[in-house]
């Protein structure tokens, strides 16, 4: 039942682990600047279409690798330690050093406005329990680790979805075809969308697509998609999804758009390795991104000069400038010259 992973597999998973990490900061970047015309709907391309690729692939690869140590002895204490120095001890780093950063910040914007430096700060113990994400079943305050906080959750959970797939191969089915459900009927009452949306504390999405990895590495699936069809694929799924006025996007992207162009995505990753160096930067670059793109921010508020930049491509250029460039940046110094920092605040990665 459990199938060992070639090196060809292997090596596509790491190099989409790179891309789609690219592919978050260069969509997260997208939220920062609006504009008009062609340059509109290209930002609407990147920013949808292949901005709802990556977290979807990540919780897939994750139930996927987990899924390689069950029936191991004492499979599920181990990996759950694992997550604790990989995933929350990131988390928490990253949270400290994200409330210095964003506080610099906002102290150096209310200088230069004249205001208090510290007006707006969290100022009691439930207010920062909710930046950190604590005891609050919305996203943090470094709202891009929502999605470390929910993997290190479905991790703690993953017995229970292990049940059916383990049972066989349509039982798991059927679980997945019920989380699918789940997710596109959304079927809970509005109350409890901050416990089960998108970025929130579970994320019904992130549900599914870890439990399908599980599966697909219990019970694997072939599937030969060449660079041509991938390309097709691709296509037809970004653009679909990206398309302005989709009051139903959710929908369209699940049932069309989003499978399409994630198995596209797929068929275009070459199964030669890339450098190490380089496909092991995936998880550094989605905790740093945001930093840069703040700080990008950051100088259009206080430098006038950028004014007559804004609401262009040269905006939203600059901070896809911040967040992939200095997130790379970031990572690989930090690495160079701070290994042992480097080592904790990435998880061994």
């Amino acid at each position: 039942m459990q199938a060992s992973v070639s090196a060809g597999v292997s090596a596509r998973l790491a190099n989409m682990g790179i891309v789609c990490a690219c592919l978050i900061a260069v969509s997260h970047s997208g939220f920062y600047g609006q504009m008009d015309g062609a340059s509109r709907w290209l930002q609407q391309i990147m920013t949808w279409g292949f901005g709802n690729l990556p977290v979807p692939f990540f919780f897939l690869a994750s139930g996927y690798f987990l899924a390689g140590h069950v029936g191991e002895a004492g499979w599920w204490g181990r990996e759950a330690r694992k997550r604790v120095r990989s995933l929350l001890v990131p988390y928490f780093l990253w949270m400290v050093l994200w409330s210095a950063f964003a506080g610099c910040l906002a102290a150096a914007r209310h200088a230069l406005a004249g205001e208090a430096l510290f007006a707006g700060f969290p100022a009691t113990p439930n207010a920062w329990a909710r930046v950190f994400g604590v005891g609050s079943f919305g996203p943090p305050g470094l709202w891009g680790l929502w999605f470390v906080r929910t993997l290190f959750l479905f991790v703690l959970a993953s017995p229970l979805l292990l049940w059916p797939i383990r049972r066989g191969r349509w039982w798991g089915l059927a679980l997945l075809a019920a989380l699918w459900g789940l997710y596109l009927f959304h079927p809970y009452p509005a109350a409890w969308r901050e416990v089960l949306g998108g970025t929130a504390l579970l994320s019904l999405r992130g549900l599914f697509c870890f439990a399908l990895g599980l599966w697909l590495r219990l019970w694997p699936v072939s599937l030969r998609i060449g660079p041509r069809l991938g390309a097709c694929l691709l296509a037809l799924g970004v653009v679909g999804f990206a398309l302005p006025g989709l009051d139903v996007r959710f929908i369209r992207a699940w049932v069309v758009s989003q499978p399409l162009a994630l198995l596209g995505l797929w068929g275009l990753i070459p199964a030669r390795a890339w450098p190490r160096g380089f496909t092991g930067l995936a998880f550094p670059l989605f905790l740093t991104h945001l930093f840069g793109i703040f700080l990008v921010q950051g100088a259009f508020s206080a430098v006038p000069a950028l004014g007559p930049l804004r609401g262009t491509a040269a905006q939203w250029a600059l901070h896809v400038c911040g967040g992939l460039g200095g997130g790379l940046g970031a990572s690989w110094l930090l690495r160079r010259f701070a290994p042992g920092f480097a080592a904790v605040a990435f998880g061994g990665r």
